[in-house]
């Protein structure tokens, strides 16, 4: 489809530019009706949208491991000329299709925004068959002789790896075609236009931009007209409307977003569209806020994900906190050995509803480093140890943090917590800073996983995007992928 030039509103007065918005409407019409015809809207009436999408690769993936099973022991039985029942040597395997899955949701296999990234359908099945040959052989270790195959999950291994990167490429090809992106229409004006713009083109192998229109606020002396024309042209010709909601919508554009609606077209917010797309909440692009946005009407957590969320972390404290009395003796020498100064470091923060507490943390540092440089912490500080950068990649110098974890200061899921210095100079210049305060800090958090090192205010501003988008819509299930994601980054050592 012809990509079309934007349309509407210029920023002259309305009554003044009717006859060329009017041209400029019945022109969009003409070009939408040209590009489609009747029977090729038929043909492709439909598209699929990004979960849908993801979860088409889900069972693919699923279907697959199934398959690779089969195969695996099929091979085996033939090379051993083994006489035992298929069914009952193939259950030693199924088991490993779920460390797979997990495996591939951890490692963001399963995010939108990784959909127009073929490299990624090449790396990520190899890294997570090595990986699940490592979990299948440390059982293998500990299990009796005899109970479990050891060739089959070679095989395994091989044709599951081979497959899912022949299906994943497939899965990439055939969503790519241009007949089923999704045509993306987007109607008045935001702040979030730009942005909006740029996450399509980013998108492009799932979505097209058709066209925009800018619609203005009507007064009662001059009617809007840029939808009066014959929009049932433009209804048939696209797929999904991204509505801005700066300024008030003209009755006209509500009746064609009402025709859209009734034809089965989905209606997204710019800033709903841009949370799918990015898993953030924009505040920062935006300068007229609309309150739906904030998370401001969401309802305290319920009594039961509290509860749970309590108890799994007074558990987890405890385990941790036993561990850490085995290990302390040896990372206090290696801290001690490294550079002269204190073992721990501690530091006011800022914890649930603006309320100061005391953290802890194994020093990285060198002693006094807070005097000896910014705030931030930057790339290749030469005031971070030898030891003190180790540390910090396993995150092992969170681990003091299990007394504030017991105490109640922090969660194991919640918003990093940072410090008195920073949050006074952020809620000067980042607008609604202080909304990231409404939930309990945490060891670690959805911009954790997602951002990972913030050094300059840009940055910031982006950490704060995904703190309000976990404010919105934290769960049991979001906390659980945070935490799993966190140990995947300890894993692949992409801390800071």
């Amino acid at each position: 489809m012809q990509k079309l030039e934007t349309v509407g509103y210029t920023g002259e007065n309305p009554s003044a530019c009717k006859e060329e918005e009017f041209s400029s409407c019945c022109s969009l019409c003409q070009s939408l009706n040209f590009a489609l015809t009747t029977e090729q809207r038929k043909k492709i009436n439909w598209r699929f949208n990004l979960k849908e999408i993801m979860i088409i690769l889900g069972i693919g993936d699923i279907l697959l491991l199934f398959f690779s099973v089969q195969m695996a022991m099929m091979i085996e039985i033939f090379i051993n000329e083994q006489k035992i029942p298929f069914h009952h040597a193939s259950k030693g395997l199924y088991w490993l299709i779920v460390p797979w899955i997990l495996l591939s949701m951890i490692s963001d296999s399963y995010n939108p925004r990784n959909l127009s990234q073929m490299s990624l359908c090449l790396k990520q099945p190899i890294l997570i068959a090595f990986l699940v040959w490592m979990i299948y052989f440390s059982v293998y270790f500990f299990s009796s002789i005899g109970s479990m195959p050891r060739l089959a999950v070679l095989f395994f291994g091989v044709i599951s790896c081979v497959s899912l990167m022949a299906w994943r490429l497939s899965h990439f090809w055939i969503f790519s075609q241009h007949k089923l992106r999704q045509r993306i229409l987007i109607v008045g004006q935001s702040d979030l236009l730009p942005e909006i713009k740029k996450l399509i083109s980013l998108h492009h192998l799932q979505y097209e931009l058709v066209s925009v229109l800018l619609d203005w606020e009507c007064s009662k002396k001059d009617s809007c007209i840029l939808f009066s024309a014959n929009y049932e042209h433009i209804i048939h010709s696209i797929d999904k409307l991204v509505v801005g909601s700066e300024n008030l919508l003209s009755p006209d554009c509500l009746q064609f977003l009402l025709r859209c609606r009734q034809s089965g077209i989905s209606i997204d917010s710019m800033s709903g569209f841009y949370e799918k797309l990015t898993r953030r909440t924009p505040v920062t692009f935006l300068k007229n806020i609309d309150f739906n946005t904030l998370p401001l009407q969401n309802e305290h957590p319920s009594c039961f994900y509290s509860f749970i969320k309590r108890s799994i972390d007074i558990v987890f404290g405890i385990i941790i906190g036993v561990a850490l009395l085995f290990l302390l003796p040896w990372l206090a020498i290696a801290i001690k050995a490294s550079s002269p100064g204190p073992l721990f470091f501690s530091q006011m923060r800022i914890g649930k509803n603006g309320k100061p507490f005391r953290l802890w943390k194994f020093r990285t540092m060198i002693a006094d480093a807070i005097n000896q440089g910014p705030m931030w912490t930057e790339e290749k500080d030469k005031r971070v140890t030898r030891i003190g950068s180790l540390l910090r990649k396993l995150h092992l110098d969170e681990l003091p943090q299990v007394w504030n974890l017991i105490k109640g200061d922090v969660s194991i899921v919640g918003i990093r917590p940072l410090s008195v210095e920073q949050c006074k100079k952020f809620e000067e210049e980042i607008p609604f800073h202080n909304l990231r305060h409404i939930v309990k800090p945490g060891l670690t958090g959805w911009a954790v996983v997602n951002f990972y090192h913030v050094n300059n205010l840009e940055g910031a501003k982006i950490r704060l995007e995904y703190d309000l988008y976990y404010v919105k819509y934290q769960n049991l299930w979001m906390d659980f992928l945070i935490f799993w994601r966190t140990v995947w980054t300890i894993v692949t050592m992409n801390g800071l």
